[in-house]
């Protein structure tokens, strides 16, 4: 049987533990083999293995888990960012504007006074001009 088994064989090779395995037992004492104990041995080291392994992963996934929770704890989304930009946008237009609104008073109360002292003056020119028409004796029947 030996040669039909080729080196690529995986059939075959699987066949062949097979057999091992059902030897592993011997029928007159119900002992264990040699074979057993170190299928056995390889099955127990192989579980722990792989269970500390199995282990280490589940942490780091936990702990990428856990990173990734905190990153989007503390990361703007879109809406929060269009909230801020459109929260600051809007109170630098309102502080602008209530500046734009003080400056136009001021220019539109300076205006009002330069009329009024201007209607004062203007006033008191026509007084004095009066004054002097009267003192040179020039009679006008409309005042300026």
């Amino acid at each position: 049987m030996r040669k039909n088994i080729k080196k690529n064989d995986v059939a075959a090779k699987i066949d062949r533990l097979a057999k091992i395995v059902g030897q592993r037992f011997d029928a007159a004492d119900g002992r264990s083999s040699g074979v057993e104990r170190k299928i056995s041995s390889l099955e127990r080291k192989m579980g722990r293995g792989f269970k500390s392994v199995e282990e280490r992963m589940e942490r780091g996934f936990a702990t990428v888990a856990d990173d990734i929770a905190d990153i989007q704890d503390i990361m703007a989304t879109k809406d929060g960012f269009r909230n801020i930009v459109r929260e600051e946008i809007t109170s630098a237009i309102k502080n602008q504007d209530v500046a734009t609104k003080k400056d136009i008073q001021g220019i539109v109360s300076s205006a009002h006074n330069r009329i009024d002292a201007e209607s004062v003056e203007r006033k008191q020119l026509e007084v004095r001009v009066g004054s002097i028409e009267k003192h040179v004796g020039i009679k006008r029947s409309t005042t300026v």
